[in-house]
């Protein structure tokens, strides 16, 4: 925003008499309401309260934003509806993996058996 400020100047002539005029110098206010250093007019949250001027009903005033959590509770025996998100954890140890753990131990075990006895016969060479 522009606003005019009159000044007096004083000019002093050659033969020293002084002439004085009053003239209004043009000022470019640029406010800086949260001082976050961005002026208000290029700053989206001139308050600096996280809410853009754009949705702020007060956005030169300072919001205080609190949350309440509102508890929801679901019947007994009425089902979940579809849109609702649903974090599941992954599944560990189910019944394949199970197997091929069992399935791996046993080769392992064999190959280590076989290696035994075959230590066993060339040490009884």
């Amino acid at each position: 925003r522009e606003v005019k400020v009159p000044v007096k100047v004083t000019n002093t002539l050659p033969d020293g008499t002084e002439e004085v005029v009053e003239v209004e110098v043009p000022v470019t206010v640029n406010r800086d309401t949260d001082g976050d250093g961005i002026i208000d007019s290029e700053n989206p949250d001139d308050d600096n309260d996280g809410v853009e001027d754009g949705s702020d009903e007060t956005p030169k005033a300072f919001t205080d934003l609190t949350a309440t959590a509102t508890p929801v509770t679901v019947p007994e025996g009425q089902a979940v509806p579809a849109d609702t998100k649903v974090n599941t954890l992954p599944l560990t140890g189910d019944s394949s993996e199970a197997f091929f753990t069992s399935a791996a131990l046993a080769i392992i075990s064999s190959v280590g058996l076989l290696g035994i006895a075959k230590g066993k016969k060339n040490g009884s060479d």
